[in-house]
C-alpha cells in the first residue's frame, strides 16, 4: 500500500507540473518573449511559433515606441524570424538609426546591429526582397555607410553577418567586394572573408571579376 500511495503521489505531482507548464505556454505571447532577458540570446524556436500578421504588428509597434527602447534589439531579431516583406522598411529604419533612441545610444547601437542581422534573415526568407536588402547591408558595411562607432566597426561587422544570413549569390558577391575594399574597417574585411560561403580561401570563393580588387587591396 505504501508503494501504491507513493506512485499515486508521484503521478499527481507530474500532472500538476505538466498542467502548470501548459498554462505557462498558453499565456506566453510574442510580447512576453521579446521583453524577456536571455543568457544565450532570443529563443528562435519559440519566436517562430508566433508567425503571423497580428504578431508582426506587435513587434513593429514595439520598434516604433521609444519607451520600449530596451526591447528593440529582441523585437528586431524577432521580425527577422517571423516578419513578412512589409517589415523590411522598419528594419532598415532601425538599422539606420532613424527611430528615436537618440537618448539611449547603447541601446540604439544594439538595436542597429540586431536589425542588420534581422535583415539578412528576412532576405533569406523572402527572396523578392533580397536585392534591396543586400544593397542596404553592403552600404552599411562600407566606409561612409554607417556613422555608429566607426572606431570599433561593430555596426559594419553586423552588416556582414546580415549578408551571410541572406545566403544568396548577390550577398556572396557583396561580401567579396567588402573583403576587397581597401578603406573598409579591418574587422569588417576580416568578417567578410570569414563569412564567404563554401570556400576555404577568399580567392576560390569570389568570382574572378572581383579577385583583382582583392589583390589590389593587398598591395
Amino acid at each position: 500500500m505504501g508503494i501504491a500511495r507513493s506512485l499515486a503521489a508521484a503521478l499527481g505531482a507530474s500532472v500538476i507540473i505538466a498542467s502548470a507548464s501548459a498554462a505557462g505556454q498558453e499565456t506566453e505571447t510574442i510580447e512576453t518573449l521579446v521583453t524577456g532577458q536571455y543568457a544565450h540570446g532570443l529563443p528562435a524556436g519559440e519566436v517562430r511559433r508566433f508567425a503571423g500578421t497580428e504578431n508582426t504588428a506587435i513587434l513593429v509597434a514595439i520598434l516604433r515606441d521609444p519607451a520600449a527602447g530596451p526591447h528593440h534589439p529582441n523585437a528586431a531579431e524577432a521580425l527577422g524570424l517571423v516578419g513578412g516583406p512589409e517589415t523590411t522598411e522598419i528594419l532598415m529604419a532601425v538599422a539606420d538609426s532613424v527611430t528615436d533612441l537618440s537618448d539611449q545610444p547603447r541601446i540604439a547601437g544594439a538595436a542597429r546591429r540586431s536589425a542588420l542581422r534581422a535583415l539578412g534573415m528576412l532576405a533569406a526568407r523572402h527572396p523578392a526582397e533580397a536585392a534591396e536588402i543586400v544593397r542596404h547591408l553592403e552600404s552599411a558595411a562600407l566606409p561612409g555607410g554607417s556613422d555608429a562607432d566607426p572606431g570599433t566597426g561593430d555596426v559594419e561587422t553586423a552588416a556582414t553577418v546580415g549578408l551571410t544570413l541572406a545566403a544568396s549569390p548577390g550577398a556572396d558577391a557583396a561580401l567579396c567586394r567588402i573583403a576587397g575594399t581597401v578603406g573598409a574597417h579591418p574587422r569588417v574585411r576580416a568578417a567578410a572573408r570569414a563569412h564567404i560561403h563554401g570556400a576555404k580561401t577568399e580567392r576560390n570563393a569570389c568570382p574572378p571579376a572581383l579577385r583583382g580588387t582583392q589583390r589590389a587591396a593587398r598591395r
